[in-house]
């Protein structure tokens, strides 16, 4: 992902934004009621790639398992899903449909939304890992809509199956992700990663349109100084 962005313009993102729950006061982050360390909320940004890899594991999870349901009627319905107690029974053939899957084109279609197709590639651990977690189910899970008509498209069985209700799924495992568990975090950073991945999403192409200065520098060979110019392209910064 590109650098260009930094962590400030993500939070004038979520402040500025048309969410209204959000809230800052000196170094405390509130979510409706919940107040969050402003650190936490640069941390979710500075490791978002790391984040969208893991968010992706679980998109890619919800198209393999899905698929190979489709082909066994009376098996678990994806809205059953992520469940450990479920993969204990059905692992091994979710990991040897793994190894057929044809998963090249719709992985690369999802990761480039992220614009990183270039280093998110399909594991079948990682997969299996997903599928296993224990909490909120996939119903629960939010989807953008560029991502979900992408799902869809592939598999049109998950129309109403997947990212239907509540979209807090992922709180959990971004709590799980930075050790933390604290009375009301889960919904806070929920909302915050949702937000997270519309703003990926977003800004992913931006560099051409950011605000920016272009600075050129030439050496002087009579006093062997350097000489700045600074050019002024757009002016101001993209949320403020």
């Amino acid at each position: 992902m590109k650098n260009d962005i930094t962590k400030y313009d993500f939070r004038n993102f979520l402040l500025k934004g048309r969410n209204s729950d959000y809230n800052q006061d000196d170094l405390i982050f509130w979510r409706n009621r919940i107040p969050l360390p402003l650190d936490l909320v640069y941390r979710l940004y500075d490791e978002r790639n790391s984040l969208i890899h893991l968010y992706l594991d679980h998109l890619v999870a919800i198209l393999t398992f899905n698929s190979l349901a489709n082909t066994h009627n009376e098996w678990t319905s994806i809205e059953q899903l992520p469940d450990k107690k479920i993969m204990d029974s059905l692992e091994d053939e979710v990991s040897l449909f793994c190894d057929s899957f044809q998963h090249e084109q719709i992985v690369s279609e999802l990761a480039k939304k992220f614009g990183v197709q270039a280093d998110y590639e399909f594991d079948k651990s990682r997969i299996i890992e997903a599928l296993r977690h224990a909490g909120k189910k996939y119903s629960r899970i939010y989807i953008h809509e560029e991502l979900k008509e992408i799902l869809v498209n592939y598999d049109p069985s998950l129309e109403g199956k997947v990212g239907v209700s509540n979209n807090d799924m992922f709180g959990n495992l971004v709590c799980d992700y930075f050790n933390i568990y604290r009375s009301g975090f889960s919904d806070a950073l929920a909302a915050i990663f949702s937000d997270l991945v519309d703003y990926v999403i977003q800004t992913k192409d931006i560099e051409s349109k950011r605000a920016s200065f272009n600075v050129k520098i030439s050496s002087k060979e009579s006093n062997n100084s350097d000489n700045v110019q600074m050019t002024e392209t757009l002016a101001g910064n993209i949320y403020e």
